[in-house]
């Protein structure tokens, strides 16, 4: 049930304004479709001066097609949440991770509000994601992960949140969905002229995953997909990560591991190489 009253913050008037403008739909037309709020309402909620009803709120999503989590989850929050799970992951702090991740997943199950679930939900799937890729342990539900594959389905804009957001839960989503999302992003990205270090990373991330669960074929089609996009040219990052990914494709056809050896040996970046022994390492249980 909703709280009475209850207002979506207007620090999102903003950033639903740029879901509107790149949907070129005016104010006008959109309160019209709405039915129940006026142009000016809707216009002072987007410079930032006002709340907007929970009521008129989902109605404007509904009528835009558009989900939750493209527009709702607090950006600095998430951040925050983010720097702490980073944090235990790289301590390889694996009680402390799931502790954080458990804490994250009851104020989800306990939240009511729809719009605060989505954010908890957010939260709550990066840090499972990173405790997953940790101890290869799943603490949530078939019933979580489909809220969580049902928020990504009805994406259909890629700002740089939802494409990092994607690259940190895809442990949570199953093969098609990661393919078929995958692919979205990359159809978003192929005609522009430079294309972020946060879409490789997130594209990269998904191959690697379907390498994991023996799905290659469907790697090797978001790889050469990803390979002509229009990095940036001192992108060293992404064209090593590239690299990799071919090595270990390789491995899975071939079952060579000497040109994986070869690679890793000539990384300077001990960091990477460790990261990167451990990745060899769930794929050559393949």
């Amino acid at each position: 049930m909703k709280r009475r009253n209850a207002k979506i913050t207007k620090t999102i008037g903003p950033k639903f304004k740029e879901i509107r403008k790149e949907a070129h739909i005016s104010l006008k037309e959109l309160a019209k479709k709405v039915g129940i709020v006026s142009p000016s309402t809707l216009s002072r909620w987007e410079r930032g001066e006002e709340g907007l009803p929970v009521e008129i709120f989902e109605k404007l999503l509904t009528t835009m097609n558009i989900s939750y989590n493209e527009i709702i989850a607090n950006e600095v929050e998430v951040k925050q949440v983010m720097m702490k799970i980073e944090l235990l992951y790289q301590k390889n702090d694996i009680d402390g991770l799931k502790n954080y991740a458990t804490q994250l997943l009851n104020e989800y199950y306990q939240e009511k509000e729809n719009y605060l679930r989505l954010e908890l939900l957010i939260k709550s799937t990066i840090a499972v994601n990173f405790y997953i890729d940790l101890t290869g342990i799943d603490i949530t539900n078939k019933k979580y992960k489909m809220s969580l594959t049902k928020q990504f389905e009805n994406i259909n804009y890629w700002f740089k949140k939802e494409i990092i957001l994607f690259g940190d839960v895809q442990l949570l989503l199953d093969n098609s969905t990661v393919y078929e999302l995958s692919r979205s992003l990359i159809s978003k990205m192929y005609d522009k002229s430079l294309v972020e270090v946060v879409v490789s990373i997130s594209l990269l991330n998904a191959v690697f995953v379907l390498i994991k669960r023996k799905t290659p074929d469907k790697a090797k089609i978001i790889l050469n997909a990803t390979v002509h996009l229009n990095f940036p040219k001192n992108d060293v990052v992404t064209k090593v990560r590239i690299k990799f990914m071919k090595v270990l494709l390789n491995y899975v056809d071939a079952g060579k591991e000497y040109p994986i050896r070869q690679f890793l040996d000539s990384l300077d970046d001990e960091h990477l190489k460790e990261s990167w022994i451990f990745a060899t390492k769930q794929i050559r249980f393949f």
